[in-house]
Protein backbone atom coordinates (compact mmCIF):
# COMPACT_ATOMS: atom_id res chain seq x y z
CA UNK A 1 0.00 0.00 0.00
CA UNK A 2 1.13 3.53 -0.70
CA UNK A 3 -0.85 4.87 2.27
CA UNK A 4 -4.44 5.92 2.83
CA UNK A 5 -6.72 7.11 5.62
CA UNK A 6 -5.32 5.93 8.98
CA UNK A 7 -2.61 3.83 7.28
CA UNK A 8 1.02 4.59 6.53
CA UNK A 9 2.85 3.59 3.35
CA UNK A 10 4.30 0.09 3.34
CA UNK A 11 8.00 0.48 4.17
CA UNK A 12 9.17 -2.27 1.78
CA UNK A 13 6.94 -1.24 -1.13
CA UNK A 14 9.89 -0.69 -3.50
CA UNK A 15 11.26 -4.16 -2.75
CA UNK A 16 7.83 -5.76 -3.25
CA UNK A 17 7.47 -4.05 -6.62
CA UNK A 18 10.95 -5.19 -7.68
CA UNK A 19 10.08 -8.80 -6.81
CA UNK A 20 6.63 -8.70 -8.41
CA UNK A 21 7.75 -7.39 -11.79
CA UNK A 22 9.69 -10.49 -12.98
CA UNK A 23 7.13 -12.91 -11.53
CA UNK A 24 4.16 -11.21 -13.21
CA UNK A 25 5.72 -10.72 -16.59
CA UNK A 26 4.47 -7.13 -16.51
CA UNK A 27 6.14 -3.77 -16.18
CA UNK A 28 5.49 -2.70 -12.58
CA UNK A 29 6.43 0.66 -11.09
CA UNK A 30 5.53 3.23 -8.45
CA UNK A 31 4.04 6.45 -9.70
CA UNK A 32 1.51 9.18 -9.07
CA UNK A 33 -2.14 9.10 -10.09
CA UNK A 34 -1.35 11.48 -12.95
CA UNK A 35 1.41 9.18 -14.18
CA UNK A 36 -0.92 6.17 -14.00
CA UNK A 37 -3.66 7.91 -16.00
CA UNK A 38 -1.12 9.02 -18.60
CA UNK A 39 0.14 5.43 -18.91
CA UNK A 40 -3.25 3.73 -19.29
CA UNK A 41 -4.75 6.41 -21.55
CA UNK A 42 -8.27 7.77 -21.63
CA UNK A 43 -9.88 4.65 -23.14
CA UNK A 44 -10.19 1.35 -21.23
CA UNK A 45 -8.31 -1.66 -22.50
CA UNK A 46 -10.35 -4.05 -24.68
CA UNK A 47 -12.41 -6.35 -22.48
CA UNK A 48 -11.71 -4.39 -19.30
CA UNK A 49 -14.69 -4.27 -16.91
CA UNK A 50 -16.40 -0.89 -16.67
CA UNK A 51 -18.84 0.58 -14.19
CA UNK A 52 -21.40 3.29 -14.80
CA UNK A 53 -23.13 4.81 -11.79
CA UNK A 54 -22.39 5.77 -8.21
CA UNK A 55 -19.11 4.70 -6.68
CA UNK A 56 -20.32 4.19 -3.15
CA UNK A 57 -22.16 1.47 -1.27
CA UNK A 58 -22.41 0.83 2.44
CA UNK A 59 -22.03 -2.91 1.76
CA UNK A 60 -18.44 -2.32 0.57
CA UNK A 61 -17.26 0.80 2.39
CA UNK A 62 -18.29 2.62 5.58
CA UNK A 63 -20.28 5.74 4.76
CA UNK A 64 -20.08 7.20 8.32
CA UNK A 65 -23.79 8.12 8.51
CA UNK A 66 -23.60 9.77 11.93
CA UNK A 67 -21.49 12.63 10.61
CA UNK A 68 -24.57 14.03 8.86
CA UNK A 69 -25.46 15.52 12.24
CA UNK A 70 -22.00 17.03 12.83
CA UNK A 71 -21.56 20.72 11.98
CA UNK A 72 -24.82 20.54 9.98
CA UNK A 73 -24.65 24.24 9.12
CA UNK A 74 -21.62 23.49 6.92
CA UNK A 75 -23.41 20.70 5.09
CA UNK A 76 -26.42 22.92 4.45
CA UNK A 77 -24.11 25.71 3.31
CA UNK A 78 -22.34 23.39 0.90
CA UNK A 79 -25.66 22.36 -0.67
CA UNK A 80 -26.61 26.02 -1.08
CA UNK A 81 -23.28 26.85 -2.73
CA UNK A 82 -23.46 23.86 -5.08
CA UNK A 83 -26.85 25.11 -6.26
CA UNK A 84 -25.63 28.69 -6.55
CA UNK A 85 -22.69 27.61 -8.71
CA UNK A 86 -24.48 25.08 -10.91
CA UNK A 87 -27.93 26.62 -11.22
CA UNK A 88 -27.24 30.36 -11.10
CA UNK A 89 -23.67 31.53 -11.65
CA UNK A 90 -22.65 29.18 -14.48
CA UNK A 91 -25.89 29.16 -16.54
CA UNK A 92 -26.37 32.92 -16.24
CA UNK A 93 -22.79 33.60 -17.32
CA UNK A 94 -23.22 31.19 -20.25
CA UNK A 95 -26.66 32.29 -21.47
CA UNK A 96 -26.92 36.05 -20.90
CA UNK A 97 -25.87 37.94 -24.06
CA UNK A 98 -22.87 40.17 -23.57
CA UNK A 99 -21.50 38.49 -20.44
CA UNK A 100 -17.90 37.31 -20.79
CA UNK A 101 -17.31 33.81 -19.47
CA UNK A 102 -15.69 34.27 -15.99
CA UNK A 103 -13.34 31.30 -16.32
CA UNK A 104 -10.84 32.39 -13.66
CA UNK A 105 -13.55 33.12 -11.08
CA UNK A 106 -15.44 29.88 -11.64
CA UNK A 107 -12.24 27.83 -11.64
CA UNK A 108 -11.33 29.39 -8.29
CA UNK A 109 -14.81 28.68 -6.89
CA UNK A 110 -14.71 25.02 -7.94
CA UNK A 111 -11.20 24.61 -6.56
CA UNK A 112 -12.38 25.90 -3.18
CA UNK A 113 -15.40 23.59 -3.28
CA UNK A 114 -13.16 20.62 -4.04
CA UNK A 115 -10.86 21.51 -1.17
CA UNK A 116 -13.89 21.57 1.13
CA UNK A 117 -14.89 18.14 -0.19
CA UNK A 118 -11.75 16.56 1.26
CA UNK A 119 -12.44 13.80 3.78
CA UNK A 120 -11.54 15.63 6.99
CA UNK A 121 -13.27 18.81 5.83
CA UNK A 122 -16.52 17.36 4.47
CA UNK A 123 -17.49 15.17 7.40
CA UNK A 124 -17.13 17.97 9.95
CA UNK A 125 -15.40 15.95 12.72
CA UNK A 126 -11.90 17.35 12.46
CA UNK A 127 -10.10 20.06 14.45
CA UNK A 128 -11.91 23.37 14.92
CA UNK A 129 -9.32 25.14 12.76
CA UNK A 130 -10.23 22.86 9.86
CA UNK A 131 -13.87 23.89 10.30
CA UNK A 132 -12.91 27.56 10.35
CA UNK A 133 -10.97 27.07 7.12
CA UNK A 134 -14.04 25.40 5.57
CA UNK A 135 -16.20 28.37 6.56
CA UNK A 136 -13.65 30.75 5.04
CA UNK A 137 -13.60 28.89 1.72
CA UNK A 138 -17.39 28.80 1.68
CA UNK A 139 -17.45 32.56 2.16
CA UNK A 140 -15.07 33.00 -0.78
CA UNK A 141 -17.25 30.80 -3.01
CA UNK A 142 -20.35 32.78 -2.01
CA UNK A 143 -18.63 36.07 -2.85
CA UNK A 144 -17.53 34.76 -6.27
CA UNK A 145 -21.01 33.47 -7.09
CA UNK A 146 -22.67 36.68 -5.93
CA UNK A 147 -20.40 38.71 -8.18
CA UNK A 148 -21.06 36.57 -11.27
CA UNK A 149 -24.82 36.47 -10.66
CA UNK A 150 -25.09 40.20 -9.95
CA UNK A 151 -23.17 41.18 -13.10
CA UNK A 152 -25.16 38.77 -15.26
CA UNK A 153 -28.54 39.93 -13.97
CA UNK A 154 -27.54 43.59 -14.30
CA UNK A 155 -26.56 42.98 -17.94
CA UNK A 156 -29.81 41.13 -18.55
CA UNK A 157 -31.91 43.85 -16.92
CA UNK A 158 -30.27 46.51 -19.12
CA UNK A 159 -31.46 44.60 -22.21
CA UNK A 160 -35.13 44.84 -21.15
CA UNK A 161 -37.25 47.92 -21.66
CA UNK A 162 -40.14 46.61 -19.56
CA UNK A 163 -40.67 47.74 -15.99
CA UNK A 164 -41.03 45.14 -13.30
CA UNK A 165 -39.08 42.39 -11.59
CA UNK A 166 -36.60 40.30 -13.54
CA UNK A 167 -36.98 36.61 -12.66
CA UNK A 168 -34.62 33.76 -13.59
CA UNK A 169 -35.71 30.13 -13.69
CA UNK A 170 -32.75 27.80 -12.94
CA UNK A 171 -34.75 24.62 -13.65
CA UNK A 172 -34.70 22.89 -17.06
CA UNK A 173 -38.53 23.02 -17.19
CA UNK A 174 -41.09 25.82 -17.04
CA UNK A 175 -41.99 27.18 -13.62
CA UNK A 176 -44.56 29.86 -12.84
CA UNK A 177 -44.76 30.81 -16.51
CA UNK A 178 -41.01 31.28 -16.94
CA UNK A 179 -39.31 28.96 -19.45
CA UNK A 180 -36.67 26.51 -18.31
CA UNK A 181 -33.22 28.12 -18.01
CA UNK A 182 -34.88 31.35 -19.07
CA UNK A 183 -36.06 34.64 -17.68
CA UNK A 184 -39.00 37.03 -17.77
CA UNK A 185 -39.96 40.45 -16.47
CA UNK A 186 -43.08 40.33 -14.31
CA UNK A 187 -45.29 43.28 -13.46
CA UNK A 188 -44.44 45.45 -10.45
CA UNK A 189 -45.98 44.12 -7.27
CA UNK A 190 -46.06 40.50 -8.44
CA UNK A 191 -45.62 37.95 -5.68
CA UNK A 192 -44.96 34.22 -6.04
CA UNK A 193 -47.74 31.78 -5.19
CA UNK A 194 -47.90 31.25 -1.47
CA UNK A 195 -47.30 27.84 0.02
CA UNK A 196 -50.47 26.28 1.41
CA UNK A 197 -50.64 24.02 4.46
CA UNK A 198 -50.88 20.33 3.66
CA UNK A 199 -53.95 18.52 4.93
CA UNK A 200 -52.99 16.27 7.86
CA UNK A 201 -54.65 13.82 10.20
CA UNK A 202 -53.23 11.75 13.02
CA UNK A 203 -53.66 8.00 12.64
CA UNK A 204 -52.24 6.34 15.74
CA UNK A 205 -48.45 6.61 15.42
CA UNK A 206 -48.61 8.09 11.92
CA UNK A 207 -49.32 11.39 10.20
CA UNK A 208 -51.40 10.87 7.05
CA UNK A 209 -51.19 13.51 4.31
CA UNK A 210 -54.11 14.53 2.09
CA UNK A 211 -52.77 12.44 -0.82
CA UNK A 212 -52.54 9.23 1.20
CA UNK A 213 -48.83 9.41 1.98
CA UNK A 214 -48.13 8.56 5.62
CA UNK A 215 -45.23 9.67 7.81
CA UNK A 216 -44.09 7.50 10.69
CA UNK A 217 -41.43 8.41 13.24
CA UNK A 218 -39.25 6.25 15.48
CA UNK A 219 -36.59 6.88 18.12
CA UNK A 220 -33.82 4.43 19.00
CA UNK A 221 -30.89 4.44 21.40
CA UNK A 222 -27.41 4.84 19.90
CA UNK A 223 -24.21 3.57 21.57
CA UNK A 224 -22.14 4.09 18.43
CA UNK A 225 -19.25 6.48 18.02
CA UNK A 226 -19.00 9.82 16.25
CA UNK A 227 -19.18 8.13 12.86
CA UNK A 228 -21.46 5.10 12.90
CA UNK A 229 -24.84 4.29 14.43
CA UNK A 230 -24.97 1.22 16.69
CA UNK A 231 -28.03 0.14 18.71
CA UNK A 232 -27.51 -1.43 22.14
CA UNK A 233 -28.07 -5.15 22.62
CA UNK A 234 -31.79 -5.76 22.47
CA UNK A 235 -32.46 -2.21 21.35
CA UNK A 236 -35.48 -1.65 19.13
CA UNK A 237 -37.00 1.47 17.52
CA UNK A 238 -39.54 3.13 19.81
CA UNK A 239 -42.82 4.62 18.65
CA UNK A 240 -43.81 8.15 19.68
CA UNK A 241 -45.78 8.76 22.86
CA UNK A 242 -48.18 11.07 21.06
CA UNK A 243 -48.80 12.30 17.51
CA UNK A 244 -50.95 15.43 17.43
CA UNK A 245 -52.14 17.72 14.62
CA UNK A 246 -52.06 21.23 16.09
CA UNK A 247 -53.24 23.28 13.13
CA UNK A 248 -53.36 23.43 9.32
CA UNK A 249 -50.21 21.63 8.15
CA UNK A 250 -48.73 21.63 11.66
CA UNK A 251 -48.08 18.74 14.02
CA UNK A 252 -46.16 17.67 17.11
CA UNK A 253 -44.57 14.23 17.49
CA UNK A 254 -43.48 13.57 21.09
CA UNK A 255 -41.11 10.93 22.48
CA UNK A 256 -39.72 10.49 25.97
CA UNK A 257 -37.07 13.20 26.17
CA UNK A 258 -37.52 14.64 22.68
CA UNK A 259 -40.14 16.06 20.34
CA UNK A 260 -40.54 17.13 16.73
CA UNK A 261 -42.37 20.30 15.74
CA UNK A 262 -43.39 20.01 12.06
CA UNK A 263 -44.76 22.39 9.44
CA UNK A 264 -45.81 20.85 6.08
CA UNK A 265 -46.60 23.00 3.04
CA UNK A 266 -47.03 22.66 -0.70
CA UNK A 267 -47.03 25.30 -3.47
CA UNK A 268 -49.63 25.12 -6.27
CA UNK A 269 -47.15 24.08 -8.99
CA UNK A 270 -45.11 21.61 -6.90
CA UNK A 271 -45.51 17.84 -6.75
CA UNK A 272 -43.69 17.49 -3.46
CA UNK A 273 -44.19 18.49 0.14
CA UNK A 274 -41.92 20.89 2.02
CA UNK A 275 -41.23 19.86 5.61
CA UNK A 276 -39.81 22.37 8.09
CA UNK A 277 -38.99 20.90 11.47
CA UNK A 278 -37.50 21.76 14.84
CA UNK A 279 -36.12 19.03 17.11
CA UNK A 280 -36.58 19.65 20.84
CA UNK A 281 -34.06 17.34 22.48
CA UNK A 282 -33.32 16.69 26.16
CA UNK A 283 -31.59 13.31 26.11
CA UNK A 284 -28.26 12.09 24.71
CA UNK A 285 -27.26 9.36 22.32
CA UNK A 286 -30.30 8.44 20.28
CA UNK A 287 -31.50 8.63 16.69
CA UNK A 288 -34.79 9.90 15.30
CA UNK A 289 -35.93 8.45 11.98
CA UNK A 290 -38.65 9.31 9.50
CA UNK A 291 -40.35 6.48 7.59
CA UNK A 292 -42.43 7.30 4.50
CA UNK A 293 -45.31 5.06 3.43
CA UNK A 294 -46.43 5.69 -0.15
CA UNK A 295 -50.01 5.07 -1.29
CA UNK A 296 -48.73 3.08 -4.28
CA UNK A 297 -45.90 0.57 -4.56
CA UNK A 298 -42.79 2.27 -6.03
CA UNK A 299 -40.35 0.66 -8.43
CA UNK A 300 -37.39 2.78 -7.36
CA UNK A 301 -36.49 6.13 -5.84
CA UNK A 302 -34.78 9.37 -6.77
CA UNK A 303 -32.17 10.87 -4.45
CA UNK A 304 -30.09 14.02 -4.28
CA UNK A 305 -26.35 13.31 -4.53
CA UNK A 306 -23.43 15.74 -4.84
CA UNK A 307 -23.82 17.58 -8.17
CA UNK A 308 -26.51 15.22 -9.50
CA UNK A 309 -29.91 13.63 -9.05
CA UNK A 310 -29.67 9.84 -9.17
CA UNK A 311 -32.22 7.07 -9.68
CA UNK A 312 -31.72 4.07 -7.41
CA UNK A 313 -33.45 0.70 -7.15
CA UNK A 314 -35.31 -0.19 -3.99
CA UNK A 315 -32.90 -3.07 -3.46
CA UNK A 316 -29.17 -2.79 -4.00
CA UNK A 317 -26.81 -5.71 -3.68
CA UNK A 318 -28.33 -8.87 -2.16
CA UNK A 319 -29.40 -8.23 1.40
CA UNK A 320 -28.88 -4.47 1.19
CA UNK A 321 -31.71 -1.97 1.02
CA UNK A 322 -31.21 1.58 -0.13
CA UNK A 323 -32.63 4.24 2.21
CA UNK A 324 -35.34 6.32 0.57
CA UNK A 325 -34.69 9.91 1.58
CA UNK A 326 -36.04 11.59 -1.53
CA UNK A 327 -39.04 10.73 -3.68
CA UNK A 328 -40.33 7.30 -4.54
CA UNK A 329 -41.12 6.58 -8.19
CA UNK A 330 -44.52 5.02 -8.40
CA UNK A 331 -44.72 1.77 -10.28
CA UNK A 332 -47.31 -0.98 -9.83
CA UNK A 333 -50.46 -0.41 -7.83
CA UNK A 334 -51.69 -2.02 -4.67
CA UNK A 335 -50.49 -2.17 -1.10
CA UNK A 336 -48.25 0.18 0.79
CA UNK A 337 -44.48 0.22 0.53
CA UNK A 338 -42.75 1.54 3.65
CA UNK A 339 -39.59 3.40 2.70
CA UNK A 340 -37.05 4.39 5.32
CA UNK A 341 -35.13 7.66 5.11
CA UNK A 342 -31.83 6.57 6.61
CA UNK A 343 -29.72 9.59 5.79
CA UNK A 344 -31.53 12.84 5.10
CA UNK A 345 -34.39 11.82 7.36
CA UNK A 346 -32.42 10.74 10.43
CA UNK A 347 -31.23 13.05 13.19
CA UNK A 348 -28.79 12.02 15.92
CA UNK A 349 -29.56 13.62 19.27
CA UNK A 350 -27.18 14.97 21.91
CA UNK A 351 -28.30 16.67 25.11
CA UNK A 352 -27.09 20.23 25.49
CA UNK A 353 -25.39 19.58 28.83
CA UNK A 354 -24.14 16.07 27.99
CA UNK A 355 -21.76 14.48 25.48
CA UNK A 356 -21.84 16.36 22.23
CA UNK A 357 -20.32 16.51 18.81
CA UNK A 358 -18.85 19.66 17.35
CA UNK A 359 -21.83 21.46 15.91
CA UNK A 360 -22.88 24.70 14.35
CA UNK A 361 -25.16 27.52 15.50
CA UNK A 362 -28.09 26.43 17.59
CA UNK A 363 -26.25 23.71 19.49
CA UNK A 364 -26.74 19.98 19.31
CA UNK A 365 -30.07 18.36 18.71
CA UNK A 366 -31.67 21.37 17.09
CA UNK A 367 -32.11 21.98 13.40
CA UNK A 368 -34.32 23.59 10.79
CA UNK A 369 -34.15 21.86 7.42
CA UNK A 370 -36.48 21.80 4.46
CA UNK A 371 -36.54 18.65 2.39
CA UNK A 372 -38.84 17.48 -0.41
CA UNK A 373 -40.78 14.30 0.25
CA UNK A 374 -42.63 12.97 -2.75
CA UNK A 375 -46.35 12.34 -2.49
Amino acid sequence: RVGSDHTSPTTNLAAVVAQAAPASGMEVGIGSLAEYLAAVGSEPAPGAPTWTGELRAASHWPLLPNVYATRPHQKRRRAQLEARLERYAEPLAALVPGVAWPAAELDAAWRLMLWNAAHDSAYGCSHDQVARDVDGRNAEVAAICDGVVTRSLATLAALSAAAGTLRWNPSPFEREGIPGLGWAVVAPGWTPPAAAPVGLRADGERLVLDDGTALRFTDEDDIGDLYTFCPPDGGTPMAPVTVEVTGPGRAWVRFNGSALELDLTRRPDERFVRIAGVVHNERPDHRLCLWVELPEAPDGHTALAPYEVVDRPLMGRPGRRHGVAGGGRRGGRGGRSPARGDVAACSRGHRADGPRDASGPGGPGRGDARRPVSG
